[in-house]
């Protein structure tokens, strides 16, 4: 396995290449072990890039939304930029250092990162599968504008997942984000996407590392 880092200005990627032809990108807030992460790589034999850095609460918001208190500033709407960085700079340079041509690319995403994930996925062609590991489905009009959009990719694996204690979070607006979930998955399945749901114990801040495992378990 070969393991380096590549910043791209403030974004940081960590590139596990264990000469897979799949490549995933997870968009995470914190640092990951990178020994758990080199397990996932060689168990599921897919190449891993990490990506930090990222201003979470504009890069990856598609439109402008208040913030979650009232004292909060509002949510960007930088997923656009972030996204034609990711796009043309990130991975062509990534996949140009790659040990093995990349035949499959899966984004994974967490939080507001799991709402840009999928957000991408169904915009434009250049992810194959994705993941959204409690994702801000309750973000404002999320899924009105989901449902609105055609599936371009009916072949693709989507594993979204959910903590079992989310809705009981004390910010009203998060209280909503069971119901949401639930109308993100049935349009999927609607428009016959390999899409599972998984309910985890624990809240929105439960343990990552098992969670993006069974995410990965399930797309390879």
């Amino acid at each position: 396995m070969i393991a380096k880092t590549i910043n791209f200005g403030k974004v940081k990627c960590d590139f596990l290449d264990v000469k897979s032809q799949n490549i995933a990108y997870i968009l995470i807030p914190i640092a990951l072990d990178h020994n758990e992460v080199a397990v996932w790589a060689e168990k599921y034999k897919v190449n891993i890039v990490l990506l930090s850095g990222m201003d979470w609460n504009k890069d990856l918001t598609p439109w402008t939304a208040p913030g979650i208190k009232p004292q909060d500033p509002n949510f960007g709407d930088g997923a656009e930029s972030f996204l034609s960085n990711l796009l043309h700079t990130i991975l062509p340079d990534i996949e140009a250092d790659s040990s093995s041509p990349i035949m499959t690319r899966t984004l994974i995403g967490t939080s507001l990162s799991g709402l840009f994930a999928l957000w991408t996925w169904m915009r434009i062609t250049a992810f194959d599968n994705v993941a959204s590991l409690s994702g801000s489905f309750w973000y404002d009009g999320f899924t009105d504008w989901f449902c609105k959009q055609p599936v371009h990719n009916s072949t693709a694996k989507v594993y979204l997942s959910l903590g079992e204690k989310e809705a009981q979070s004390k910010a009203p607006r998060f209280g909503v984000v069971n119901a949401q979930t639930q109308i993100v998955f049935d349009y999927l399945r609607q428009n016959k996407v390999n899409v599972v749901l998984k309910y985890t114990p624990g809240n929105h801040f439960a343990p990552i590392l098992p969670r993006i495992d069974q995410a990965l378990s399930f797309l390879f």
